[in-house]
């Protein structure tokens, strides 16, 4: 569904995720496979009345199920049939996809504007599409932004969105993954497993704990460290009597270069450009995986200034890594390099 762009390195028994800190324990059970142009993992312990091969497979269906209806790289899918629709058309995209856009809404509501799922196709001007920088003209910027945005896409009722603009695309990558871990836990939770971590692209939803009694481990990647998938900055012990959601949007990965600048992929909607802060990754802890999916990539748009502003206003539990110095887009490995600031509601809360 996405390129893997969210880097929370889980370290749970059995992940399949080869982390050195991490020593598989033999009770634990656990499974992983492709998903969405990304991979998924399961661990978990409990949950006798079901074999861990029957636990696969109805999870995989759940996911294969999701992208026929989420998917922006097949034709045949739900999501793509509506952004071929003209201007004024209306569709069935059914309750999910409305509900996921409703919450989408409430997101770019409170972020200004910032966060946005219609902006394939200023990606697609910019050149992220297919890695080839172009950077626009104001005249041809500005038309575009006329013809996307929150605006252009209607809901007309619990099952049907209506397009007011032909050129408006509606893309999900940045709240279905967190939705889709969401799915993964409740199929978990369906077989009586209430110890488990389930994640995909980097979103996970966790609850309870190891089976020796112990915290989930999860650690979130230093953005310096960006091509050692085993080496990470900050690490959360996690223990949860309720299902608590985890998700990183980070810009350190994907960018494009030109003249010796960095352009990020993450593009702010209320200008039509790429963001130019240097705040380099956000994870946000939420109740709900899609909401927390959605807000991280909000808070990553916004940056720190506005966005720790943002999210004590919203209530949302937010951690930012920033470079220290201006420049272009992390590169050096030292700690120092980076600050972390938290919203007042990170603490405490796992």
């Amino acid at each position: 569904m996405k390129l893997p762009r969210h880097y929370l390195v889980v370290c749970a028994s059995v992940l399949l995720l080869c982390l050195a800190a991490c020593q598989p324990q033999p009770q634990s059970l656990g499974f992983a496979g492709l998903a969405q142009g990304s991979s998924y993992h399961v661990s978990y312990h409990g949950g006798d009345q079901v074999s861990e091969s029957d636990l696969q497979q109805a999870v995989e269906a759940e996911l294969q199920r999701i992208d026929k209806l989420m998917s922006n790289y097949r034709s045949d899918s739900v999501i793509e049939q509506f952004n071929q629709l003209p201007a004024g058309a209306s569709m069935s995209v059914g309750a999910e996809l409305v509900a996921l856009f409703r919450q989408a809404l409430q997101v770019s509501a409170a972020s200004d504007g910032c966060y946005d799922l219609t902006l394939q196709p200023l990606g697609r001007l910019w050149g992220f599409a297919d890695d080839q920088l172009q950077i626009p003209d104001t005249a041809t910027l500005k038309a575009l932004l006329q013809r996307i945005g929150m605006a252009q896409i209607e809901v007309v009722d619990t099952e049907r969105l209506r397009k007011h603009s032909a050129t408006a695309a509606l893309d999900l990558s940045s709240i279905a993954q967190g939705y889709t871990a969401a799915r993964m836990a409740r199929i978990l939770e369906q077989h009586g497993i209430v110890d488990y971590i389930a994640e995909i692209g980097g979103e996970m939803v966790l609850r309870g704990r190891r089976d020796d009694g112990s915290p989930w481990q999860v650690a979130i990647q230093h953005p310096g460290f960006a091509q050692q998938p085993t080496a990470w900055r900050h690490s959360v012990s996690a223990a949860s009597d309720s299902a608590v959601a985890l998700t990183t949007s980070g810009s350190y990965r994907h960018y494009l270069s030109a003249d010796g600048r960095r352009y990020s992929h993450i593009l702010d909607a209320r200008n039509g450009y790429p963001v130019q802060h240097n705040t380099v990754s956000v994870t946000v802890q939420h109740s709900d995986a899609a909401l927390a999916d959605a807000w991280s990539t909000a808070l990553l748009c916004l940056g720190l200034a506005q966005g720790v502003a943002v999210a004590d206003e919203q209530g949302i539990a937010a951690l930012f890594i920033q470079t220290v110095n201006a420049g272009d887009a992390p590169a050096a490995a030292d700690p120092a390099e980076y600050q972390e600031v938290t919203s007042a509601f990170w603490r405490d809360r796992l």
